[in-house]
């Protein structure tokens, strides 16, 4: 099949290495994770601050799912590099076990944009028209302009996941693009 290649549709019995970084806190500046290290992903980590986080091929980050919410978010002007190959993808998935892996072990890839959808403006909230809250991550009237905390409101989300719980980026690019 065609598809032989490209992406691994057995996730959920693959063995990955345990992680040897926990990922607990936003990232604010450039960030490069290696090849060398597995990440586990501790919580709803938000790339913000215009910050740039690139991912090397071969990288394997895993969403921990004694977490709820643990997903890679990233917010408007920061962008996510990540170009995995045929040889080295790039793994994104649950920290569970092989057969241990299931639908909303982890939170995905979100991408937070620019373009506004159809909600009207919504006085309680303190939204303007076009802004809504991303289901699954905390409430909060914080508009993702401001960089002291993560943003949870957007005006344009992108949501990557599989049914496996798990994402392999291979052999080209998952994402290299800027949210700018």
């Amino acid at each position: 099949m065609w598809t032989d290649t490209w992406t691994n549709f057995d996730p959920a019995n693959t063995i990955y290495p345990t992680a040897t970084v926990t990922v607990s806190a936003n990232i604010t500046v450039d960030t490069r994770w290696t090849a060398n290290n597995t990440y586990l992903l501790s919580g709803p980590i938000y790339v913000n601050n215009n910050a740039t986080l690139t991912i090397e091929p071969g990288t394997v980050i895993r969403g921990n799912k004694a977490f709820a919410g643990s997903a890679l978010v990233i917010t408007k002007g920061a962008k996510l590099i990540a170009n995995g190959t045929k040889n080295a993808p790039i793994v994104f998935t649950s920290s569970g076990g092989v057969g241990n892996r299931a639908i909303g072990d982890w939170g995905g890839i979100v991408i937070l944009g620019k373009a506004a959808n159809n909600l009207p403006a919504n006085a309680t909230a303190g939204t303007a028209a076009g802004i809504g809250n991303i289901e699954g991550l905390p409430v909060s009237p914080i508009l993702s302009t401001v960089v002291a905390q993560p943003p949870t409101t957007t005006t344009t989300a992108v949501f990557l996941s599989t049914s496996a719980s798990s994402l392999v980026a291979t052999p080209t690019k998952l994402i290299k693009k800027s949210m700018a």
